[in-house]
């Protein structure tokens, strides 16, 4: 085999070698693409967060103030099974206004 013969066959095995860790990084990147989004969504909350604390507090002092009154108002149900009633059902209108969603809204644009 002749010396322009064995670099053209190394070339070939360095250039598949190249195309392989291409793909590699391509696949890495696009996972890093799906945790960088979820970490900008979360610094977006939080900056929104930031913006808002005197509601925040208000929420969190609403609460507390209508505590004693929720407890009395939901202790009966507590204890006649309504509350797992009202929230197996509430998370099950949740998932399903979450899945139509989208649906609702390319709906609407279209309109």
């Amino acid at each position: 085999m002749s010396r322009s013969q064995q670099l053209a066959q190394r070339r070939a095995i360095l250039l598949a070698e190249c195309e392989q860790q291409r793909r590699t990084l391509v696949d890495q990147v696009s996972n890093l693409q799906s945790i960088a989004g979820w970490s900008d969504s979360g610094a977006g909350m939080v900056s929104r967060i930031k913006k808002i604390p005197l509601w925040i507090a208000g929420a969190v002092g609403g609460v507390l103030v209508l505590r004693p009154v929720l407890k009395a108002v939901f202790a009966p149900m507590a204890q006649s099974g309504r509350v797992t009633f009202i929230v197996r059902n509430g998370i099950m209108l949740w998932q399903l206004l979450r899945t139509i969603a989208p649906l609702i809204k390319s709906g609407a644009r279209r309109n």
